[in-house]
């Protein structure tokens, strides 16, 4: 898994943003990534990879 580069506390905000755009927008893993850039107005890492959780 290469690294992304951003801090811990930065990954926990994003974790929470990544999950709350699940359950309440609707993203799916395919497209969670696009969900948080487009309704939180955060800029991610463009290295950053989403994980899903099985």
């Amino acid at each position: 898994m290469p690294n992304s580069n951003v801090l811990t506390l930065d990954a926990s905000n994003l974790t929470y943003e990544f999950e709350n755009m699940r359950v309440n927008q609707g993203a799916t893993d395919n497209n969670v990534l696009q969900y948080v850039e487009k309704y939180t107005k955060k800029k991610l890492p463009p290295n950053l990879q989403y994980l899903d959780d099985p």
